[in-house]
Formats: C-alpha cells, structure tokens, sequence
C-alpha cells in the first residue's frame, strides 16, 4: 500500500542510498577531525596558561618574602608610597586620565551608545 499525503499525491520513502550513508561518515570524520584540533588547542592553551599562573605565583610569593624582611616601618609606608605613585602618574603622565578609566572601558564595552573619541584615554 503506497503511502499519500493529505493532498492526495504519493510520498516518498526517505532515502537510505549509499551515498547519503557516505555522506554522514564524510561529515562524522570531519568533525572528530576538527574536535581533535580544538582539543589540543585547548590543552596547549590550558597548559600555557597554567605556567604563567605559576610563574605570577612565584613571583608574587618571592615578592612577599621580601617584604616580609623589610622593618615594620618601611610597610606601613609602602601603601603611602604606592599611592603617591600612582596620584603622581595620574597628575602627570596621564593627565587625560582618571582613577576609573578601567570602569570606563567596561562602561562603553557594554553600553554600545558610549563611543571613544578620537586621540584620547577616556570614553566619550
């Protein structure tokens, strides 16, 4: 008995040929092909991404020991030291800038309305 659809004409069997079957292997090897890359990217990535890790922990635990060996009085200045620093840099070497320029950038990263002028450091 020959199957029809509700308008009356004949419906056809869905296909099962040889080369459809070749056609689904093709795409099956392609993707484990194209999953292997991606999976080794990522590990060389991960592993890469791991040894700056280690090597930041490293620096700043050596960092620390340092200090650790510093008189009490040199830290308690270092904050007094580093914020005059960085009020320094401000005033001086960025004076375009200000103490929230990274805000900023993540203000007009998610707010597609807020632009970047031309030649300067600030949004807007």
């Amino acid at each position: 008995m020959e199957r029809v659809t509700p308008d009356g004409t004949p419906k056809s069997r869905p296909s099962t040929s040889r080369g459809t079957i070749r056609s689904i292997v093709e795409r099956s090897r392609d993707l484990a092909r194209r999953t292997r890359e991606v999976v080794l990217l990522a590990a060389i990535v991960g592993a890469l991404t791991g040894l700056g890790v280690a090597a930041f922990d490293t620096a700043v635990t050596r960092s620390l020991d340092q200090i650790d060996r510093l008189p009490l009085w040199a830290i308690a200045i270092g904050p007094l030291v580093g914020l005059s620093v960085a009020a320094a840099a401000l005033r001086w070497v960025g004076p375009s800038a200000s103490p929230a320029t990274a805000d900023e950038y993540l203000h007009a990263f998610h707010d597609p309305t807020t632009g970047f002028r031309c030649g300067s450091s600030r949004p807007g």
